[in-house]
C-alpha cells in the first residue's frame, strides 16, 4: 500500500515536471532576422499591407503603405509604395538583402498567396483607388520576372488569397460600397480562362486569415475571423471559422475563436495546426469607429470638434494589438491560447512558413505605426 501510494505521488510528481518543461514548437523563441531598407539614405520607418511571401530561395516583400509625415489623426496622408524586397536566408536564418524591385503601380493590401509559379498580388489598393488588377512575381538568382494574370471579376481590397498546387483562390475583402461574400479561383496553368466564381463566403469578410489545409480525409479553406462594415459605419468583429471543401464545394461551420479578432495574420504550421498571431480585437477600432458614426450625424460643430478630440486621443494612445498566439486544433476542432509574441505585434501584415521557419515581416504595431522589423521562428527549435 505504501508502496503503491509512493509510486502516485512519484507519477504526479513526474508529470507536474514533464509539463512544466517547455516543449518543441511552443513558439517562445521569435528572434528578429532583420528590418526593411532605408531608401534614399532614411532609415525606413516600417510597412503595413504589403504583400509578403516566398518564391524559391527567396521571402519577397512587394509594396506597403505608411504616413511618413504625420499621423493620420494629425491630417497625415497615406503613401504607397512600389517597392520590392528580396532576402535570402542561411540554415540559422539569418536573412541577408538580397536586392531591389519595382512593381508597375503603387500596391497595398492586396490579397497575397504564396504558389509554385510566383508570388501573387491580387487587387489591393493606391491613391488612385481599389484594384482589380493581379500580377505575379517570380525571382531566381538575379533574374525577376513580373507578369499581369486576368484581372479579378471586381476590384479588392484587403481580400483573402491562398494556394493549392496551379490554384489560387480569394475570398472576401472590400469594393468600393461594400464588403464582399465572393469567392474566385485561377488555375495558374490555364489563366487564360480568367476567374471561375464559387460559393460565396457565408458571411461578407474582410481583413481575415485563410488557410489552405491539404488532408487525408478532405482538402479546402479555413477563413477565419475578419470584420465587415455595416451601412451605419460600425463594424461587426467577427470570431468565425468556416471550412470550405474544394472537392464537395461546401461550407461548414467550424468551432469558433475565443473572441473577435481582425487584421491578425496566421499560417497552418507543419505539425497541422492552424496558428493564429495576435490581431486587433476591437478595443480600439470599435470605439474610434463609434466616434465617427456619431460625429457623421452631428450638425453642431461644437459636438463635432468635440467627438473629433476625443477620437484624436484615442488613437494617439493607441496600446497596440493582442500578443496571443492561438492555435487551432483540426482534428478535435478546438482552440488554445499557447502563447504571446514577445514583441510589438504587427497587424495587416503576412506570416508564412520557409524552409522551418515561421516568418513575420513589418507589419503595423499601433494605429498608424509601422514597423520595419522582421521576426522569425525556427519551428524545430527546442528552446
Amino acid at each position: 500500500m505504501v508502496r503503491a501510494n509512493a509510486f502516485i505521488i512519484f507519477s504526479m510528481l513526474w508529470m507536474l515536471t514533464a509539463n512544466s518543461q517547455p516543449k518543441p514548437n511552443q513558439l517562445t523563441n521569435w528572434k528578429k532576422v532583420g528590418e526593411f531598407p532605408a531608401t534614399k539614405g532614411i532609415s525606413s520607418i516600417g510597412l503595413a499591407g504589403q504583400s509578403a511571401g516566398v518564391f524559391g530561395d527567396f521571402m519577397i516583400i512587394a509594396g506597403g503603405t505608411n504616413f511618413p509625415d504625420k499621423m493620420p489623426w494629425e491630417g497625415g496622408r497615406k503613401v504607397y509604395y512600389d517597392d520590392v524586397f528580396f532576402y535570402a536566408k542561411n540554415t540559422k536564418g539569418v536573412l541577408t538583402f538580397s536586392g531591389k524591385y519595382t512593381l508597375p503601380m503603387n500596391l497595398g493590401y492586396a490579397a497575397t498567396a504564396s504558389t509554385e509559379k510566383g508570388l501573387v498580388m491580387a487587387g489591393g489598393e493606391n491613391e488612385t483607388g481599389i484594384l482589380n488588377k493581379v500580377m505575379i512575381l517570380k525571382v531566381i538568382k538575379d533574374d525577376k520576372e513580373l507578369a499581369f494574370l486576368p484581372d479579378l471579376p471586381i476590384p479588392l481590397t484587403n481580400a483573402m488569397a491562398v494556394a493549392y498546387q496551379s490554384s489560387v483562390y480569394v475570398m472576401g475583402g472590400e469594393t468600393v460600397s461594400k464588403v464582399s461574400d465572393k469567392v474566385f479561383v485561377l488555375d495558374l496553368n490555364n489563366s487564360k480562362n480568367g476567374w471561375t466564381s464559387l460559393p460565396p463566403l457565408p458571411h461578407p469578410i474582410s481583413h481575415g486569415v485563410a488557410v489552405f489545409f491539404n488532408g487525408q480525409k478532405s482538402k479546402g479553406i479555413y477563413v477565419l475571423a475578419g470584420r465587415a462594415k455595416k451601412q451605419n459605419g460600425i463594424s461587426d468583429l467577427y470570431s468565425t471559422n468556416h471550412f470550405f471543401d474544394i472537392k464537395t464545394q461546401q461550407w461548414t461551420v467550424k468551432a469558433p475563436l475565443p473572441y473577435g479578432l481582425s487584421a491578425g495574420t496566421g499560417l497552418l504550421d507543419p505539425s497541422g495546426r492552424v496558428l493564429l498571431f495576435g490581431g486587433d480585437r476591437g478595443e480600439v477600432f470599435s470605439k474610434v469607429e463609434a466616434l465617427v458614426a456619431q460625429k457623421n450625424k452631428e450638425t453642431d460643430s461644437i459636438v463635432i470638434e468635440t467627438l473629433d478630440k476625443k477620437r484624436v486621443v484615442l488613437q494617439s494612445t493607441h496600446p497596440g494589438f493582442s500578443h496571443e498566439i492561438l492555435a487551432y486544433d483540426i482534428e478535435h476542432d478546438r482552440w488554445d491560447n499557447i502563447g504571446i509574441l514577445p514583441f510589438s505585434t504587427p497587424v495587416t501584415t503576412h506570416a508564412f512558413v520557409w524552409n522551418g521557419f515561421i516568418m513575420i515581416p513589418g507589419g503595423e504595431i499601433r494605429a498608424g505605426v509601422r514597423t520595419p522589423n522582421i521576426f522569425s521562428l525556427e519551428l524545430n527549435s527546442k528552446k
